[in-house]
C-alpha cells in the first residue's frame, strides 16, 4: 500500500489501502483468515461503506478520540426523517456533558446491588427454559432456550409481565437491523414501525412507574432522572430504549456464541464445570473470542487525522471486533479459547463513555445462563454444523446441533415462568 511520505497527513481516499470485503463468500467461510491477510498489509482497510480498523491499539486511539463519533447506525435523513432524528438523539450519538449526564443516570440504575438482585431471577428463567426442553421432540439449546431468554429477562428488568416481553423482544430485534447495513435499507418501514411501537410501550411503562414507584432497573432509572432536573423526559425515554435494545440482542447473540465456543473446547468446558468460579472468565473470553456483532461504527463530523491519515467529514470508520479482539499484538495466542488468561482485552462492548449501556446486564445474564448449563449439563457433543447468521452481523448460531444429557435443577431453585410463557 502507499504510505504517507511526509509529515503532512495524507487524505485516506488517496492511499492504496487493502480492501476487506465482509460480504464475500470468503469472509463467510473464513473471516479470521481473511482478516489476517488484510491486516498484514495495513491496520486500516477500505470496506464496503467506508474504512475498517483491524488492530487493537489503533482502535483504542479511535475510541479515545473526540474526532470520531460513535454512531449506532448510518441512517440518512432522506431515508427516514423519523429514524434519523431518533438515531441522533440516542445515547450512543451524544457527547460531552449530555453523555456524561445520561450515563450518570444509567450507572445509578445499574449499580451492582440492583443488578445483583436480578441474577437469581435470570438463573430461574434460564433453568425453566432448560426444563422445558424435555417436552420437545428435538430440543435445541440455542433455538429453544437461548433465543427466548433475553426477552424474558426484560420482565424483571422492567417490572412487566413475561407475556408482554414477546413483543418487546420482536421490536428490539427489528430495531437492531439498523446496525446491519446490507439489510436495513430494505426493512426501513419495519424498523420505523417497531421503533414507534417500542417508544409508545416504554412511555406507558414509565408513566405507570411514576404512579407506582418500583426498585427494578427501570424504576431506579426513573427515580434518578426525576431527581436530576437536567435529565429531560426525552432523554429518559432514550435511556430506557437503550437498555432494552442493548440487553436483548447482545445477550442472545453473545450467549449463543459463547456456548458454541465452550462446546468446541471440551477441556475448557471441563475446567468450568469443575470450578464455577471460572464463569466470569468464560464470559469475558467468550466476548473476546467470539464477539456479538461484527463492527462498531463511527462518523467523522469534521476533518480528522489518525496515524498520518486524513479523514474527510462524513467518512464512516468501522472497528472490526473480530479483528481487534484477536490482534496478536494485543493478546497471546489470540485464536485460542482459554479460561486461564489473566485478562481478555476486547472491544466487544466498546470502550469508555461510549461503551454499551447494557453491558452490565448482559454480562450478568450471560453468566447466569452459563452457570445453569455448567450445573446441569451431564454431557454434550456437537453432531453437526450450526445454522448461523451472516458473518457481517457477527455470525451467531441460530441453532446448535447437540446431543446432550441434562441433569435436574436444584430442588430449592424456584420456577418463575408459567406454562403460558
Amino acid at each position: 500500500m502507499t504510505q504517507p511520505t511526509s509529515l503532512a497527513p495524507a487524505p485516506v481516499d488517496q492511499l492504496d489501502l487493502p480492501y476487506l470485503d465482509d460480504g464475500s463468500a470468503r469472509y463467510e467461510k473464513d473471516p479470521y483468515g481473511l482478516i489476517e491477510e488484510v491486516r498484514a498489509k495495513s491496520w486500516l482497510a477500505q470496506s464496503r461503506y467506508g474504512y475498517t480498523v483491524l488492530t487493537f491499539a489503533e482502535a483504542m486511539e479511535i475510541k479515545k478520540s473526540t474526532s470520531f463519533v460513535r454512531i449506532f447506525d448510518a441512517i440518512r435523513r432522506d431515508e427516514s426523517e423519523y429514524l434519523f432524528d431518533k438515531a441522533n438523539r440516542s445515547v450512543s450519538a451524544q457527547s460531552g456533558a449530555t453523555l456524561v449526564r445520561m450515563r450518570r443516570a444509567l450507572l445509578r440504575a445499574l449499580r451492582p446491588r440492583t443488578v445483583g438482585e436480578l441474577r437469581p431471577q435470570m438463573a430461574a428463567i434460564f433453568n425453566d427454559l432448560l426444563d422445558n426442553l424435555d417436552a420437545l421432540a428435538s430440543p435445541d439449546i440455542v433455538r429453544d432456550a437461548v433465543e427466548r431468554y433475553p426477552g424474558l429477562v426484560m420482565g424483571p428488568i422492567l417490572g412487566v409481565p413475561f407475556a408482554e416481553t414477546r413483543e418487546l423482544d420482536r421490536w428490539a430485534s427489528t430495531i437492531n437491523i439498523l446496525g446491519n447495513h446490507p439489510e436495513y435499507a430494505t426493512r426501513l418501514g419495519d424498523v420505523e414501525q417497531a421503533y414507534r411501537n417500542m417508544e409508545a410501550y416504554l412511555l406507558g411503562v414509565i408513566a405507570d412507574r411514576r404512579a407506582h414507584p418500583s426498585t427494578d432497573v427501570l424504576g431506579e432509572l426513573i427515580a434518578g432522572a426525576d431527581e436530576d432536573p437536567e435529565i429531560s423526559d426525552d432523554e429518559l425515554l432514550m435511556l430506557a430504549h437503550a437498555i432494552v435494545n442493548a440487553s436483548i440482542d447482545n445477550v442472545r447473540s453473545q450467549l449463543a456464541l459463547t456456548i458454541e465456543a465452550l462446546v468446541r473446547h471440551p477441556l475448557q468446558w471441563d475446567a468450568l464445570s469443575a470450578d464455577p468460579a471460572l464463569v466470569e472468565a468464560a464470559v469475558e473470553e467468550g466476548l473476546r473470542y467470539s464477539p456479538a456483532g461484527d463492527d462498531t461504527q463511527h462518523r467523522v463530523p469534521e476533518t480528522a487525522v489518525s496515524r498520518g491519515m486524513e479523514f474527510s467529514p462524513g467518512t464512516l470508520v468501522f472497528i472490526n471486533k473480530k479483528a481487534v479482539n484477536r490482534d496478536p499484538q494485543a493478546i497471546e495466542d489470540p485464536h485460542e479459547f482459554r479460561l486461564d488468561r489473566a485478562a481478555s482485552p476486547h472491544l466487544t462492548f466498546g470502550f469508555g463513555l461510549h461503551s454499551c449501556v447494557g453491558a452490565t446486564l448482559a454480562r450478568a445474564a450471560i453468566a447466569e445462563a452459563i452457570t445453569a448449563l455448567s450445573e446441569r449439563i451431564v454431557s454434550w457433543q456437537l453432531v453437526g454444523e450450526p445454522e448461523r447468521g451472516p458473518m457481517a452481523s457477527g455470525g451467531a448460531p441460530r441453532t446448535l446441533p447437540l446431543e446432550f444429557t441434562l441433569g435436574r435443577r436444584r430442588q430449592d431453585a424456584p420456577r418463575v415462568l408459567g406454562n403460558e410463557d
